[in-house]
């Protein structure tokens, strides 16, 4: 998976108006509020308030997509409307995808910090 597509740093930049320090910050502090989202997602999505899960994944697909990151903007959309939809079965399967996308970003966001050190 491309580096581009788990975090555009191009992108993000223009977002953030060349202000790399800002998007640094952003991100890493987006990261560490969201270090349990494993277990916040899975708590979450055994309620089985459909409502709740859609308002969940909607505010984290915003998160995603204003720092950037591509391929988990992308799932939150598609789990946003399983939730919609009321598909829970269809969200259980997605979530170690989603699971997995998360850790890819985390070691993109390490990677970036390591390079802007």
């Amino acid at each position: 998976m491309s580096q581009s597509q788990t975090l555009d740093v191009e992108e993000a930049l223009r977002r953030f108006n060349g202000n790399m320090a800002m998007f640094s910050k952003l991100l890493k502090r987006f990261v560490e509020i969201n270090s349990n989202i494993e277990e916040k997602t899975a708590q979450i999505v055994s309620s089985g308030k459909s409502e709740e899960i859609f308002i969940f994944f909607h505010s984290i697909k915003g998160g995603f997509g204003n720092l950037s990151a591509k391929n988990l903007y992308e799932k939150t959309i598609v789990l946003e409307s399983f939730a919609r939809s009321g598909d829970l079965e269809s969200i259980k399967k997605e979530l170690p995808s989603f699971y997995d996308l998360y850790d890819q970003l985390k070691i993109a966001v390490a990677d970036l910090e390591k390079s802007n050190s």
